[in-house]
């Protein structure tokens, strides 16, 4: 991440979205850490890192294959939805049976219309923002962290799995 974020300052970019797609915290934490390092050494250069619905600041709407991913994916990628294939093994978040695409809609345009408010932020708020998150994730950290950040998501994932 970091080689590709000094390659888009040096081409230019002052702006920058990094969109996980992929909810995994310590994932998040990591896109934090590369963002941050890039606006430090970079004075004025935004780079802005969040999964797709973070920026809504509702942890309740960060799940891994559960009721809010899967109900994104049906309003974008229907086809890629098989339901009746469903096993609890690596759901985080409620029952992705409940999903809608209409839901999957609505959750999209207020996604979406909160990265653009996100994307005019100063360096100053984006700093801000990571501290906030770091915070949410601090429980994860604590729980989960022992050197390693892959270690600490595969220790989460084994607990989200039984």
């Amino acid at each position: 991440m970091d080689d590709t974020l000094d390659g888009l300052i040096r081409a230019g970019w002052q702006t920058v979205a990094i969109v996980s797609g992929h909810y995994a915290p310590a994932h998040e934490i990591e896109l934090y850490e590369a963002a941050m390092r890039v606006m430090d050494d970079h004075p004025g250069v935004r780079v802005f890192a969040a999964a797709p619905l973070e920026p809504l600041s509702d942890d309740g709407l960060l799940d891994h294959a559960g009721q809010v991913e899967t109900s994104l994916l049906m309003a974008i990628r229907p086809d890629l939805v098989h339901l009746g294939e469903f096993e609890k093994s690596g759901v985080v978040g409620e029952d992705p049976r409940n999903a809608t695409a209409e839901e999957g809609e609505r959750l999209l345009y207020l996604g979406l219309e909160a990265w653009v408010a996100w994307m005019g932020s100063s360096v100053k708020e984006l700093t801000h923002w990571y501290g906030v998150r770091f915070d949410a994730h601090q429980p994860f950290v604590d729980a989960y962290y022992k050197g390693s950040w892959e270690d600490a998501n595969l220790a989460w994932w084994a607990d989200w799995s039984t």
